[in-house]
Formats: C-alpha cells, structure tokens, sequence
C-alpha cells in the first residue's frame, strides 16, 4: 500500500480497520446417509405414551370350523389364542449449556441459540437413528434401552424370515426366500452399503452368465445403456435399496446365535439386511408396519420444532398462543388443556401462534385455525405436512401462505 502511494502506512494499519466474514452455521463433518428417522413415520402414543399394549395373534381359528348338516346342532369353542405384547417408553436426552456464546463468531444471540438447537438436533436424529437399529432392552445392561431391528428380529429366531447364514457370504437365494415369508410385504431393503456395493458388482462387473458356473448361459440377459455402466442397482424384487450408514459392520453370530446384538469390535467383520414394512402414523388401528411412537401430551408437536419460533416472531410479533401449558407456552397469553383453545375465540388479541397436537384432533384445530383468520386474524400454525390428509385438503390448501420447511 505504501508503494501505491495509498492512504495507510503498511499494510498492518489497513488490517486494523478490516472485521473479519463469518459463515453462518456449522459444517456438518460426520455427514450419515440412510437415516431410519428419516425414513419411518412417526405416531402419537395416547394419553402419556409410556406404554403401549397390543394384541399378536397365536392360533387362528381355522380348525375350530366345523361341518354341520340340516338341522344339525351347533355348540361353542374356544380355540384361538393370543400373545400379549407391549412397547415402553424409552428416553433420550442432550442437556446443553448456553455458555459458548462469542459475539464475532455467532452473531446475535438467538443466532448462538439456533446454531446450537441444531447441533442437538443433528446428534439426537443420529442417536435415534443408531438406536432404531442397534438398541436392545434385555442385553444392554441398563434396561434403559428400546428393541431396535436386530432384537426384534431376534424374537423371531427360527423363523423362515429372520435367516442367519452364520459367516457365509450373501446369498440372494436368502433374499428371495426372505421376500416371500414376509407375508404382509415390505417397502424397501435396508442394508449396509458393502453389501449392496456386492450386489451391484453381481450385476455389472461379474454378470448374470458368470454368477453361477454350472448355469452359464441360461440365464436371462440385461441391456444396459452406455452411461449406465457401473451403475448402482437400486432394485431388487420390485423393492428399492436403501443405502445406510447406520448399518455398520457387526461380530459373528449377531443375531441367532448370540444372545447381544454386538458392532464390530474385533475379528470377522460380518454385515446384515432387514426387509422393511412402514407404519401408518398413526396408532388408531391394526397395522404390521413399523413406526416410532413417541408420548407425553404435554409435548404433543414439539418432537420436530421445525422452524424456529424467534424468527417467526420477529416477523408476526406473536400475541396468543391457544394450545400450550405453563411450561412450553411461547406468548404471554395463552390457552391451557383446561382453557380449551378450541372453544375459545383467538380474536382481539393480535397474531396468533399454534402448534397443536399431532394426534386425532389436528385436523379441529386446523379447521379452527381456517375460521379464526377468516375473523381477520393472522394465525401461524406449524403442522406436518400431511399432503394425503383431508385436513390438508380442506383447510390448509386455502390458506394465504404455505410454507415448506426441512425437519
């Protein structure tokens, strides 16, 4: 700067007067594909959620069917039977402290606070993720744990669909065999990506023709085009593949022939698949599929906060909350259980906030939410986006502003 004939001294002086661009956010390094969590439904467990019971059939009825003639008497039996099952509350936790807060790195303080509600969030989903699959209740040694897969699939050991090839590599005779005792279907495989990698070598780089040396030839023929060469295959029986990183490397005889589902620690690093049916989100009904349950109604709606409340407010300058408690009401008034958002009117008070519980009564409160605004109030709601919904359909397709928001 000094030969330039500039302003400053050296260029020290000019350092001083410059501040330094900061990038908001956080980089995520330990990036995780395949997440269970973000895959499965999610449902409303009803009053606390702490327990759910449900019945699984033992024996069926069939043999108890009779042949009777004209006039013939009939007389009662008791023959079917039942399994009482049951699913407990398990609960997962992050407390941090709001004492890392340096102006020239974060910003404003909700900036620190949103930056911060991020990095929980992104641990609890992988911790959940991890959990989904590799937790187990009867071995962890806590009894805090919930059955994640393998130990669901352990209860069925012996069965035709839960099959251990001991330190075999992977058959996709066991595949197919797999996909049909699954007898109310499934959605997608879920697998590790060193396994589906084996799978699409199987089709690309071995071939049909050379799978199987005494069958060379007989074997159907697949075209592939010229840029589909080394392809992933993202198919098998109809069903896509799921690539996860959740699904890690495990020891021998994870499974059937140990009691502990157990990660990779030590010698042969052995790998499973699970054949996934989803769950409707919902509990309201019988239903094969897998889901995650969560309770506690006080917290209806807040396991996804999607979008931060501190930057809506700024925008709206919120007045009411109509569906809270003491303890997670966002305004200073608002209407409790026992208040009863849903009879009261939300006018007269200014901008309205509501995110109300996503069990059965969602849709009076989006129907009350509709007519609400319709009085010339504006009313936020934070609801999932239920696309297939009537309440979707009916109320939230006419409001004046829909936004989509990643949770």
């Amino acid at each position: 700067m000094a030969l330039s004939g500039g302003h400053w001294d050296t260029l020290a002086e000019v350092l001083k007067l410059t501040l330094p661009t900061l990038i908001r956010g956080v980089v995520d390094e330990d990036v995780k594909r395949g997440n269970p969590v973000d895959i499965l439904p999610f449902a409303q467990a009803n009053h606390t959620g702490e327990l759910i019971r449900w019945l699984r059939e033992s024996t069926t009825a069939e043999s108890d069917v009779t042949n009777i003639g004209i006039g013939g008497q009939t007389v009662f039996s008791e023959g079917v039977t039942y399994d009482v099952k049951e699913a407990t509350l398990r609960i997962k936790y992050i407390m941090r402290k709001l004492d890392k807060y340096v102006p020239s790195i974060h910003g404003t303080m909700n900036d620190y606070e949103e930056t911060l509600a991020k990095e929980i969030m992104r641990g609890m989903t992988k911790k959940l993720g991890d959990a989904i699959i590799y937790d187990d209740f009867t071995y962890d040694g806590s009894s805090l744990q919930m059955d994640g897969l393998h130990a669901q699939a352990a209860l069925n050991a012996g069965e035709a669909w839960d099959i251990d090839q001991g330190e075999a590599a992977l058959s996709l005779e066991n595949m197919r065999i797999l996909s049909d005792e699954l007898k109310h279907g499934y959605d997608f495989w879920l697998m590790p990506f060193r396994l589906a990698r084996h799978i699409d070598r199987a089709y690309m780089e071995k071939g049909l023709t050379g799978l199987k040396a005494d069958t060379a030839g007989t074997m159907g023929m697949i075209q592939w085009a010229t840029n589909e060469a080394g392809g992933r295959t993202t198919f098998f029986d109809g069903k896509p593949i799921i690539r996860s990183d959740f699904m890690v490397a495990e020891q021998k005889n994870t499974g059937v022939g140990s009691n502990a589902r157990a990660k990779y620690s030590s010698d042969t690093r052995m790998y499973s698949i699970f054949a996934v049916l989803r769950g409707q989100s919902s509990l309201a009904e019988e239903d094969p599929g897998l889901k995650i349950a969560f309770g506690k109604t006080e917290g209806e709606g807040d396991f996804f906060n999607m979008e931060f409340f501190d930057k809506l407010e700024t925008e709206f300058h919120f007045a009411l909350d109509p569906c809270a408690t003491a303890k997670n009401a966002k305004c200073k008034l608002f209407f409790s259980k026992k208040a009863d958002g849903l009879t009261r009117p939300w006018t007269g008070h200014g901008a309205v906030f509501v995110n109300p519980p996503y069990g059965r009564k969602i849709g009076e409160w989006v129907r009350k939410g509709y007519k609400e605004a319709g009085e010339g109030e504006t009313v936020v709601m934070l609801l999932p986006a239920r696309t297939d919904t009537r309440w979707w359909h009916e109320w939230v397709m006419k409001a004046h502003e829909i936004r989509f928001v990643q949770s």
